[in-house]
């Protein structure tokens, strides 16, 4: 669907005040900004989708698909990428993957 502001998106999770899906540095923007407000010192875009695959996996999540839905070929990227804040998760979870153990 289009009107006169260009193609809509009705999947698009970040909108502008017109509606319309922001473009990638204006969500880097917002987002930094917001964290500037709220006192968050390091926070990006990617600090979401890190937040995600950690809150996947502290949920019960299996690595395999955690890793599916990020688009990881290789579990282990997902682990050294996205869930380093868990230093006892990763130290198993690359104990399983050296034993070719991972579910997914």
């Amino acid at each position: 669907m289009a009107d006169k502001w260009g193609d809509y998106d009705p999947d698009a999770i970040f909108l502008n005040s017109y509606g319309m899906p922001m473009s990638g540095d204006a969500v880097y923007t917002r987002l930094k900004d917001l964290a500037k407000k709220s006192g968050v010192k390091e926070f990006t875009p990617h600090s979401l989708r890190r937040f995600g695959a950690t809150n996947m996996r502290h949920n019960g999540a299996e690595l395999g698909d955690i890793a599916i839905a990020l688009r990881h070929e290789d579990p282990v990227t997902t682990v050294r990428c996205y869930l380093r804040d868990d230093p006892e998760l990763k130290k198993a979870t690359l104990k399983m993957a050296g034993k070719g153990l991972l579910a997914g």
